[in-house]
């Protein structure tokens, strides 16, 4: 529950369930907003009840294959209109869909600006590949902090203590999934706190300037 979809989990569970995955985007503040297609994995926008923009940082609609900033329109609310609404969400825009539904198309939903990552250089962008940890046996729950433009923190729930060889392949992950060799510094903790409306963030940004 509100979290973006972990690729590498879906993975896990269809080879070793043989179940299909589903996944529905959703506000507090709106409800449904985009659901999954069956036959191509899209997230087609239920625009019966929702108008939904992406905007990119000029407030341009944003064409697909591009990135931009989620804006929402609720088009049945009327104790509580929201017109315009910046949700704080990132989405990449899609393709028209082939599985012949007319809805709006969003290929991939980001997670919000406080996720956002920043290279030494000064680009922003979204992690991938976070769930490289699980590798590592004696981690059972990990997340990457940036506290510095060049340094991020590795906060990690334990089964055991990490060996030397598990310490050095924990940083080399790290430093090779965010594509920079990061200061990285491990962090056992009894358990990784939640946000207010249950979310866990794999990859957490400390830094004012990730923030446009």
């Amino acid at each position: 529950m509100a979290e973006p979809l972990d690729l590498e989990l879906e993975n896990r569970l269809v080879s070793a369930w043989g179940v299909r995955v589903s996944d529905i985007y959703t506000s507090n503040e709106c409800g449904q907003i985009a659901f999954r297609c069956r036959e191509h994995n899209n997230l087609h926008v239920q625009s019966e009840g929702i108008f939904v923009e992406i905007l990119d940082d000029r407030g341009a609609r944003c064409a697909p294959g591009e990135t931009g900033q989620v804006v929402l329109t609720s088009l049945h609310n009327l104790a509580t209109p929201l017109i315009r609404y910046q949700i704080g969400d990132y989405a990449t825009v899609g393709e028209t869909c082939g599985c012949g539904r007319a809805s709006p198309v969003i290929r991939q939903v980001l997670g919000r600006v406080r996720n956002l990552a920043l290279s030494p250089d000064g680009r922003r962008y979204w992690p991938t590949a976070l769930g490289k940890t699980r590798v590592i046996a004696a981690i059972r729950q990990a997340q990457w902090v940036q506290t510095a433009r060049d340094a991020i923190e590795l906060r990690v729930v334990l089964d055991r203590p990490l060996t030397a060889a598990e310490t050095q392949l924990a940083i080399d992950t790290v430093c090779k999934a965010l594509g920079h060799p990061y200061r990285v510094e491990i962090v056992a903790v009894e358990a990784i706190a939640r946000g207010p409306t249950g979310k866990f963030e794999e990859f957490l940004s400390l830094l004012d300037e990730t923030r446009p």
